[in-house]
């Protein structure tokens, strides 16, 4: 029998894009060298059928550094069309979450690096692990990042630490948000639930998409209980309840866990997949659904996405909005980086096979070197034998 590799490193073209793609035997993480996303997440001994977990833009994405003027009507304008003419995936929201500030109003969406090139720094492959080193830097806000991903032979696990340092000689504020996002064939109305161990939650205090708000604008209530903007008393962990409907929702976290996680479940599938993290980096998760909502570019009307973006500021509003300029519910809405100062955060991404009568996820957690997913009395343990190594025990 031919020896078969399980630690494999390569570059790829996916979906026309350079990208570095990573496998340990057990997953498949697919991350793009222009913009930084993860594009691709599926369990390998699912054969060639295995599922992405991640959304897929529906509208053909391209390197955000091509964008011009001309493809504004792709794409839409200016630094909104140059962060969207790349968005597929998971993004990293960095400096800030929302529009460009007004200082450098050209800026894209959600800052520089998610439209910038990432440079491989170095993969190295040991015995039973291979770690995959990237940079990127934001050169007109000067910072630079770092983002080591680290798989372990045979885990459903992909460790990801990611640091981040100020190059100027002030002080700054900064938002720091993994703007996860997760679609069709995972999330289904029928078959599927999202879960996070949520508190309080505000709705936006914006009109989306020219009235087509699902949400009552600017409501307060508790997780995971809303009011639609006809009265209606709603449950948000239930996906793209309404067509042609969308909404932003801040989320805080349970403030006595130490450990938060997002995470979708699609029981037909047997399917769970989400993220794991300290609370004390993430502590809200800002939740964006686009229904079929937007006919503009590049949503077109037919655009189905959850996004799941936990980080360090609620919504994505900008550097200037007061909403994320003070404390909300008693929490922090921003962090600080002093001149020359570097921070640094980890997660875990996972999919695990589940029963398929499981309905809901109620809790996750770390033990014993492994992630364990529960619903009621149940539970599946997931090795993961870097979760110390990554500060998430």
């Amino acid at each position: 029998m031919a020896f078969r590799r399980q630690l494999v490193h390569e570059a790829v073209v996916w979906n026309g894009r350079r990208a570095l793609s990573l496998s340990n035997g057990a997953v498949g993480l697919t991350l793009l060298l222009d913009g930084g996303h993860f594009v691709d997440f599926r369990r390998m001994n699912d054969g060639p059928a295995g599922i992405n977990v991640i959304w897929e833009a529906p509208y053909r994405t391209m390197d955000p550094a091509a964008f011009t003027s001309e493809l504004e009507s792709a794409y839409g304008p200016n630094g909104v069309g140059r962060f969207l003419s790349g968005y597929t995936g998971h993004a990293l929201a960095l400096d800030y979450f929302g529009p460009a500030p007004q200082s450098n109003p050209d800026l894209p969406l959600h800052g520089e690096i998610a439209s910038a090139p990432w440079d491989i720094l170095k993969v190295d492959e040991a015995l039973k692990s291979l770690t995959a080193c990237f940079t990127a830097e934001a050169p007109v806000r000067k910072l630079r990042l770092q983002r080591d991903i680290h798989l372990v032979t045979s885990e459903h696990v992909a460790y990801v630490r990611e640091s981040v340092s100020n190059l100027t000689d002030e002080t700054r504020p900064l938002h720091w948000v993994e703007h996860a996002a997760f679609g069709e064939p995972m999330l289904d109305p029928e078959q599927s639930v999202v879960a996070l161990p949520g508190s309080k939650m505000q709705t936006w205090p914006l009109a989306y998409d020219h009235g087509r708000a699902l949400l009552a604008d600017n409501f307060e209530s508790e997780w995971p209980l809303s009011k639609t903007r006809d009265e209606e008393v709603i449950d948000i962990s239930q996906p793209f309840p309404r067509a042609q409907t969308g909404f932003v929702v801040a989320v805080k976290l349970d403030e006595a866990r130490d450990l938060g996680y997002v995470a979708v479940l699609n029981w037909r599938l047997g399917l769970a997949a989400g993220y794991l993290f300290r609370r004390a980096d993430f502590p809200w998760v800002a939740i964006w659904e686009e229904n079929q909502a937007r006919d503009g570019a590049p949503w077109s009307g037919r655009t189905r996405v959850r996004g799941l973006e936990f980080g360090s500021t609620p919504m994505p509003l900008g550097l200037n909005h007061p909403l994320v300029s003070a404390p909300l519910f008693g929490t922090p809405t921003f962090m600080t980086l002093a001149p020359g100062e570097t921070r640094s955060a980890a997660y875990a991404m996972f999919i695990a096979q589940v029963p398929t009568h499981w309905r809901s996820i109620t809790d996750i957690a770390t033990c014993n070197g492994a992630i364990v997913i529960r619903f009621g009395k149940e539970s599946v343990h997931l090795a993961a034998t870097a979760l110390q190594e990554f500060g998430l025990l």
